[in-house]
């Protein structure tokens, strides 16, 4: 099992970036998980990256950060029968 991360500091997330997320969690398995961090200017723009996860099967959450205003989206690969 692996995890990936992902950090988006961009006033906007431009779209070969959605693209190349859309590639990353398309090729990965059930249980691997993935944790995006969103920059307080991006927040948003959250919705490309909420349906990109969704749609490859993803159980999805998120944790704010109090420090820097920045918050994590988690995403968990599920089983095909989940």
């Amino acid at each position: 099992m692996s995890d990936r991360y992902i950090n988006y500091n961009l006033s906007q997330i431009p779209h070969n970036e959605v693209k190349q997320l859309r590639d990353i969690v398309s090729e990965m398995k059930e249980g691997e998980s993935i944790v995006i961090t969103v920059d307080s200017n991006t927040d948003f723009q959250t919705d490309k990256i909420f349906d990109a996860l969704i749609l490859n099967n993803f159980d999805v959450s998120t944790k704010a950060n109090k420090y820097n205003r920045s918050f994590n989206i988690i995403g968990i690969k599920k089983g095909k029968y989940s």
